[in-house]
Order: C-alpha cells, then structure tokens, then sequence
C-alpha cells in the first residue's frame, strides 16, 4: 500500500508540475506568436492493458495544455497524442512514458491491483 501511495502522490505532483509549465509554454505561444511552432500528431505505443491506467494516462495527457490524446487503437495498444509544440517528437513521447507510463504501469499492474 506504501508503494501505491508513492505512486499517486509522484503522478500527481509531476502532472502539477507539468501542466503548470505547459500553461507558461502555451500562453507564452499566444503572446508571442512563433513562426518555429511543430504541431504535430504522434502515434505511442503503450505497455498499460488495463482500461482504468489508459484512461488515466489519456487524462493526463489530455488535461496538460498542449498535448490531447486524439484516438486510441482498436486493440487499445496504441495512442495518437497532437502536441502544440514538439520539435522532437521522440522527447516528447519519452518523456510521457518515463514521467506517467512508467508509474501507472507500476501502480495499475503490480499483483495486488487495485
């Protein structure tokens, strides 16, 4: 139950921490418009097979200013995620992975699940 805990409590302050660097990213494109935008659709593989860590982890995304998870494939293993600003869309994708997926894995998939 410790671990959990860790868990939620490390998900939630980094999706603090992301969004509200994502507001500063996102309002600053507004004020001072930038001709170097990449908006861009990536497709993620993903490693959660359960529906509550996909659905949270779309949240996630989707709730950060910037970033929005546009489809899910049938077989719910891959994320199509548009980014506002993502010259390098790899980072983009690892960063997701390393600072939520990781974690949610972790949390949704450990033996006794919630």
């Amino acid at each position: 139950m410790t671990t959990k805990l860790r868990l939620i409590i490390e998900i939630f302050v980094l999706f603090i921490h992301d969004f509200f660097i994502a507001v500063y990213e996102v309002a600053s494109a507004l004020f001072y418009p930038n001709e170097d935008l990449h908006p861009v659709i990536v497709r993620m593989p993903t490693l959660l097979k359960n529906k509550k860590a996909l659905w949270l982890f779309s949240l996630i995304i989707s709730l950060t200013p910037g970033s929005l998870v546009v489809d899910l494939s049938k077989d719910q293993t891959v994320l199509y995620i548009h980014f506002f600003h993502a010259p390098d869309s790899e980072k983009a994708i690892n960063t997701l992975k390393m600072r939520f997926e990781q974690r949610l894995f972790k949390l949704f998939h450990s033996k006794d699940n919630v």
